[in-house]
């Protein structure tokens, strides 16, 4: 293979010395080039490391106040009288059933409740005519006022109070949201406290 004239003329040996010495600046100019390239590759590394573990410090962070202030919230809420909200919702009948709403058992459990529950729990499953059963019953309600209205309330910025609960589980999260409280969930408040102090 014949040499191509366009990459050999470096080498040519009837160069000038000022040829060579153009041709040496130029090859130091592009060393110099390349080194401060490969430099400046190396600082950009180093600084996105540096962000990456500043990004990572700040979602750990976050992560750690989000559960710490669960804990609180769970730790520090007052226990729902579910005796009291039984005797509200069905005077303590477990058979209860509101032919208007489908709310069925003691603690009148809306269907949409149920199936929280199930897409929360797929290996236990349970149909909604189970919450006839007073264990059945409790079991889904305590969830729904201990845990999942509390995410709720979370959410949308609410404070986790037993008046925030009650409110919502009467009225529906979204009222508690747009701060309106119907006639009835203020009777059901009022005769939450009565019951509570009977206890």
């Amino acid at each position: 293979m014949q040499n191509n004239p366009e990459f050999t003329h470096h080498y040519r040996k009837d160069n000038t010395p000022e040829q060579d010495a153009i041709e040496e600046r130029i090859v130091q100019s592009t060393y110099k080039v390349i080194a401060e390239q490969i430099e400046l590759n190396r600082e950009v590394q180093a600084a996105n490391s540096r962000a990456r573990a500043a990004i990572i410090s700040i979602i750990v962070a976050t992560i750690v106040i989000i559960a710490v202030g669960i804990w609180w919230s769970v730790a520090h809420a007052d226990v729902i009288n579910m005796d009291a909200i039984a005797q509200i919702e069905s005077s303590g009948n477990p058979l209860a059933y509101n032919r208007q709403s489908g709310a069925s058992g003691l603690y009148q459990l809306m269907p949409c409740v149920v199936a929280d529950y199930n897409a929360c729990h797929p290996a236990s499953k349970i149909a909604f005519k189970a919450v006839f059963s007073p264990v059945v019953a409790r079991t889904v309600a305590e969830w729904y006022l201990a845990i999942k209205i509390p995410q709720y309330l979370r959410h949308y910025g609410k404070p986790v109070t037993v008046e925030n609960i009650i409110w919502a589980y009467s009225a529906g999260i979204g009222n508690v949201v747009k701060g309106r409280m119907p006639e009835e969930t203020k009777q059901y408040l009022a005769k939450y406290a009565r019951l509570q102090k009977g206890r």
